[in-house]
């Protein structure tokens, strides 16, 4: 198993649109701005609406441990990678003779969405793994936990346990198409509301494990995921957020990669001791209601100075 340390970068996101694109004329009104309040230990997990211009939801990242896709027919579960959580199969052997990580090959869900990279991929609709819990609020170690999984008829039922067979648990996630993903907690026992329903928001602010391929090493990471229901996003450098407009999109730039934003809008300069801001990227987001809006981030701290206060400037075009 490989369980390497995760460290803590904070970086992130910008998009736009293309000349010969008729676009039809509906009022763009003024450049906007919002704050969005992760917190400085990055412990929230913040969901934002542009054609609200609001926060829609705020929930603590550490709350959830597994998540199971609402999609019709999808058996597909995600590991809480917000908390760095890992997954290995345990298949090849009986449940309850399941009692250390070793030999075990542990993943992480890649921070791409794509669903072929995540930790846990059930067969048959059955499949049993050893769960590393990551990390809690003040970073302390949260274990090891073996679970089970079965899904049938749109309902995903697992049982877990500690690896001494201790701490015995069983639950069910049943899918509720209004949402993406249902959540459920191990280390309490219960189901719980995370996300908006999924036509609400367009992004969320989170901590995430981002695979750095030149190092070999996952590191976890606080940025921007894109909502996976029908939205889309680029990103444009050195450009100009005022002189950006609808002719400068190619919309075959835009993506449903979930970190097309992600982190590296910001960076730590060394030479001044605080991270600094790259306004010169324009990210373009097509919302899930098809609507178009740039947007550029233009500061990472709070009126107080404090860390983990992302502020965006948007304007529909």
């Amino acid at each position: 198993m490989r369980n390497t340390l995760l460290l803590i970068l904070t970086i992130a996101v910008t998009g736009c649109f293309k000349k010969d694109v008729p676009v039809d004329p509906y009022p763009r009104g003024d450049a906007i701005e919002a704050v969005i309040e992760m917190g400085q230990g990055y412990n929230n997990q913040v969901f934002y609406s542009f054609g609200e211009n609001s926060i829609v939801k705020t929930v603590r990242r550490v709350d959830w441990d597994i998540a199971f896709s609402c999609t019709p027919g999808s058996n597909t579960v995600r590991v809480n990678s917000s908390r760095g959580m890992y997954a290995a199969l345990a298949n090849d052997r009986s449940f309850a003779s399941i009692s250390d990580t070793s030999g075990l090959a542990f993943k992480w869900d890649a921070s791409s969405g794509n669903t072929d990279t995540l930790a846990i991929k059930l067969t048959s609709d059955t499949g049993q793994f050893v769960l590393n819990l990551g990390y809690g609020e003040n970073f302390e170690i949260l274990g090891f936990k073996k679970i089970s999984f079965r899904f049938r008829n749109d309902t995903l039922r697992f049982t877990w346990s500690n690896l001494d067979n201790t701490g015995q648990g069983s639950g069910a996630i049943t899918k509720d198409t209004i949402y993406n993903y249902q959540h459920f907690s191990l280390l309490n026992g219960q189901p719980l509301s995370i996300e908006p329903p999924k036509k609400d928001y367009d992004i969320f602010f989170s901590q995430y494990i981002y695979y750095f391929e030149e190092l070999d090493v996952p590191y976890l990471v606080s940025g921007v995921l894109l909502n996976p229901f029908n939205t889309l996003a680029t990103r444009y450098k050195g450009m100009n957020f005022e002189e950006f407009s609808a002719s400068d999109l190619d919309p075959s730039d835009l993506s449903g990669k979930a970190d097309i934003i992600g982190y590296d809008w910001k960076w730590y300069d060394l030479d001044l001791g605080f991270y600094t801001v790259d306004v010169n990227t324009i990210y373009v987001i097509r919302s899930s209601e098809g609507f178009l809006y740039k947007m550029h981030f233009v500061d990472y701290y709070n009126n107080l100075g404090i860390i983990g206060y992302p502020r965006m400037q948007q304007q529909k075009i």
